[in-house]
């Protein structure tokens, strides 16, 4: 449907505060002076002296909410140009620097904020082991260390486990490299899955030797938490077909428990589950052993 006059146009919508025809927002004056020629084509015969309002309903009827909304965007669009040709009348040439000055500090947020995700990006990479996506022997350090002193304060409990994948030499040696590096991302991803609270680190310690600090936990829970991990990674089911142990990839594990005092050192935790580690070792592997903290 399409109205042959503009007395249609009045009779069928309710009109008010109507804009003279020179006027710079009247409708005239933004068809005329639109990119868009289809609002020409549309707009035809219908008046100069409705308000946008007037023929936005219009065409809304008409056209649905879609070529209201490209009216709009063309109103305001000369609501900006007319902003920015009061701004050259009243400024002159000093517009150029006003716009010059925003723009370069529009770029200098734009690098700031480069710059913000870039030093993210390094600091993540700082922490974080490049093969196995996992906490790095130097995040390890640090949090042990931040870890400790909160225990000693907090007079709680802090726990390690360090977890060592079984003749994992005679792995890399017949199966490859490759295999090997597949392996300990397998080793990895199994881990982390058991590091779900924030208090808690799961790290490479180093070569195929990993690390995981438990903050305020019990024995009989440090203990258990060894015992899942370790038949865990026995039921990814890993060929390994030069082991001594199994027919499959294993882990053996060292645990050490203590409430951080003065007189004691994070070292010496450590030291304690390492100890434990190498009981199991020499017991047979896959299996996981306890060793008391010494406060020497």
């Amino acid at each position: 449907m399409w109205y042959s006059s503009k007395q249609e146009i009045q009779d069928s919508v309710p009109l008010s505060g109507k804009f003279p025809v020179n006027s710079k927002k009247s409708i005239d004056y933004i068809i005329e002076h639109s990119s868009n020629p289809y609002l020409k084509e549309i707009h035809g015969g219908a008046g100069a002296l409705f308000t946008m309002k007037d023929l936005e309903t219009i065409f809304e009827y008409e056209h649905g909410v879609r070529l209201a909304s490209v009216i709009k965007k063309e109103f305001e669009l000369l609501k900006r140009n007319d902003t920015i040709t009061e701004l050259e009348s009243e400024h002159g040439n000093s517009l150029a620097l006003i716009i010059e000055t925003e723009s370069q500090k529009y770029e200098l947020e734009e690098l700031k904020k480069s710059l913000e995700m870039l030093t993210a990006k390094l600091e993540r990479l700082s922490v974080i082991d490049g093969l196995t996506n996992i906490a790095n022997r130097r995040h390890f350090d640090n949090f042990l260390d931040f870890s400790w002193r909160c225990a000693m304060r907090d007079s709680q409990t802090l726990s390690i486990l360090m977890i060592d994948v079984d003749h994992f030499k005679l792995f890399n040696d017949n199966y490859g490299h490759q295999k090997g590096d597949e392996c300990l991302k397998k080793v990895a991803e199994t881990l982390g899955r058991f590091g779900s609270r924030a208090k808690d680190l799961v790290a490479r310690y180093g070569g195929e030797e990993f690390a995981y600090i438990l903050a305020n936990t019990t024995k009989f829970h440090l203990l258990n938490m060894g015992e899942n991990i370790r038949q865990a990674i026995e039921d990814l089911n890993i060929p390994h077909g030069f082991s001594a142990v199994s027919d499959r990839v294993t882990i053996s594990v060292g645990a050490s428990i203590c409430i951080p005092t003065r007189d004691l050192t994070h070292g010496l935790l450590v030291q304690a589950a390492d100890q434990g580690l190498y009981q199991a070792k020499r017991g047979g592997r896959n299996s996981v052993r306890f060793q008391e903290m010494s406060s020497k």
